[in-house]
């Protein structure tokens, strides 16, 4: 991945707060609501059309959540550079919302739930956004589970490089489903979350006068077997290296769902190498974020840098339950 692209503007909704930098510094001292309540987002949402049907909570959390992000990257969408810009999004699991919602109405035979049913598809979010925001560029859901939006983020780059985009918004939403509380309570739910950040070239950012929270430096994604569990290992100690450049790096972690065992070992060894003040567990800091975790980690990473001058450079390691894995750096 080219190390010209740039984090330029994020946004994020957690539990109903709006903000990592209390959760950083205050991990311990949080209460926050379970759901997300798409009414606090009135103003936010003001701008979409008023149609014969209500939007589903799902579309109203990620617009609510895009809005602000663009607000905080300074963008407004014009007919001028609405062909340049994306969206990329993880695939959620919250999209089971839509299935039960629409079933059932179909038997109570409501009318309106029949619209649903399209949406249930797995690219509905980030086509519906791009509608409802006037993208025209690419929209794309990448449906790999809690690395998705980790992978977004590496497509994200791509596409800019490519000369595909000029601006991507990459985010994932992680709502919870009434017929399926137990189990996501199971794989270490806390709240719901949603979160985007906003890529664009390094350059055309500074150029345009930009605050550059963050530049995007390699990153990498592949498959953990059984027999193969240290590969995460491995590119924490080749990014760490040795001696005082730990002082001056950090790690933050993601071990996906009901991973278990088989990554705690991981974890262990990543705590003792870089020692706790420059080791996060995203897990262990904000609960299982499912597909919202590699828009939450690359804020994190952002936060981090630029409120501990002493770190130059964040790795973020994303793993889902199933083996997958995307790794980023991510540097001032």
């Amino acid at each position: 991945m080219n190390n010209e692209i740039a984090i330029t503007g994020f946004g994020c909704v957690i539990g109903g707060e709006e903000s990592l930098e209390r959760w950083l510094r205050e991990p311990s001292d949080h209460s926050p609501s379970r759901r997300i309540d798409p009414a606090v987002y009135k103003s936010e949402l003001s701008f979409i059309p008023q149609g014969p049907f209500e939007l589903p909570r799902i579309e109203k959390i990620v617009a609510a959540t895009l809005q602000k992000t663009l607000k905080s990257a300074k963008i407004s969408i014009t007919d001028e550079n609405s062909s340049r810009c994306a969206i990329l999004m993880g695939n959620t699991y919250g999209s089971e919302e839509f299935k039960t919602s629409s079933l059932r109405g179909i038997e109570r035979k409501e009318p309106a739930k029949i619209f649903l049913v399209p949406y249930s598809a797995t690219n509905a979010l980030a086509a519906k956004m791009s509608i409802m925001f006037n993208f025209k560029g690419p929209d794309i859901t990448f449906s790999s589970g809690a690395v998705s939006a980790s992978e977004a983020i590496l497509v994200g780059s791509d596409l800019i490089n490519d000369g595909r985009a000029d601006i991507v918004f990459v985010g994932g939403i992680n709502v919870i489903c009434d017929d399926l509380e137990e189990a996501f309570d199971q794989c270490g739910f806390r709240q719901e979350s949603c979160a985007f950040v906003v890529l664009e070239k390094k350059k055309s950012a500074r150029t345009a006068g930009k605050k550059i929270h963050a530049t995007l430096g390699d990153g990498r994604h592949g498959f953990c077997a059984d027999k193969d569990m240290q590969v995460p290992q491995k590119i924490i100690k080749s990014f760490l290296g040795r001696g005082n450049q730990t002082k001056s790096r950090s790690v933050i972690l993601n071990r996906g769902n009901s991973f278990g065992e088989k990554f705690s070992d991981n974890e262990k060894f990543i705590k003792g190498l870089a020692g706790k003040k420059n080791f996060i567990s995203l897990d262990d800091l904000l609960g299982n974020t499912f597909c919202a975790s590699g828009a939450l980690g690359a804020i994190l990473g952002s936060l981090l840098l630029d409120g501990k001058k002493a770190i130059k450079e964040v790795l973020f390691v994303n793993q889902d339950s199933f083996g997958s894995y995307v790794s980023m750096v991510i540097r001032r």
